[in-house]
């Protein structure tokens, strides 16, 4: 793992997707030292938006319309609690956090999609972990060789991909619980491994809504560290998001 900042270009599908992390040092305190992790997101979030402009890499971002600027983005949350890159003209690209691995992590895609990104540790799933709370048996049957079922590793990289979507999603856990989300394998046509997901929440109405919403993901090793991507079209999500700011506005 690299101890400076670094960026990475990723595909997902047929999407291109940037990543990026720099040292972030703080670890467990970056609910408390709002105003630091407010420059640290900036910051990265400038980078990536930098990458993206002078290669290009992401045609649908169509950077020439975007007229990018250094700092003219602004990183907002809705009441949820997802990000969105904010722009003079409007709404910009997807945009997710994560911390983990000691450090402050962020992944961009563009306008017409959102997503989520996670750095999990097979650390914290080590000694008398509660499997049987986070994980289903049919997300061991998915995981591919050569992990194990019900390992550290296996787990770290299914809670990645798990939480990964719920923050494509934006609900985050708040309305799942991790064994109302169980992944599926799905065999890109590039010959890439990607994982689809199944949603059930127990609220009948936020079950309708995000039936029809379809979000993918991977995971890549970053030295012991899985870190996964996950993407879903912004407009598909968008009644399921309704739902959950309707829920939020009356159970604040």
């Amino acid at each position: 793992m690299q101890s400076e900042c670094f960026t990475l270009t990723l595909k997902l599908r047929d999407r291109t997707l940037l990543a990026g992390s720099i040292p972030w040092p703080n670890k467990g305190f970056h609910s408390i030292v709002g105003h630091h992790v407010s420059i640290a997101r900036k910051n990265l979030l400038t980078g990536l938006m930098r990458k993206a402009a002078s290669e290009k890499v992401v045609h649908a971002w169509d950077i020439d319309r975007m007229q990018y600027r250094e700092g003219c983005q602004r990183v907002t949350h809705d009441v949820m609690g997802k990000p969105r890159v904010h722009r003079y003209e409007g709404s910009g690209p997807a945009v997710s956090f994560s911390y983990g691995a000691d450090r402050l992590w962020a992944a961009l895609g563009d306008c017409s999609i959102d997503i989520g990104v996670d750095i999990a540790d097979p650390c914290d799933f080590q000694g008398n972990y509660p499997f049987h709370q986070a994980f289903l048996e049919a997300d061991w049957s998915e995981i591919p060789c050569p992990l194990h079922r019900q390992s550290a590793d296996a787990a770290a990289f299914v809670w990645s991909l798990k939480e990964a979507a719920v923050k494509a999603l934006g609900s985050g856990f708040h309305y799942f619980g991790p064994l109302d989300v169980a992944i599926r394998r799905s065999q890109d046509r590039g010959g890439d491994m990607l994982f689809e997901f199944v949603f059930s929440p127990a609220d009948h109405e936020l079950a309708e809504s995000v039936r029809y919403v379809r979000v993918v993901a991977a995971a890549w090793r970053m030295g012991r560290f899985w870190l996964a991507l996950a993407s879903c079209g912004r407009h598909a999500a968008e009644p399921f998001r309704q739902s959950l700011f309707t829920r939020r506005a009356i159970h604040p």
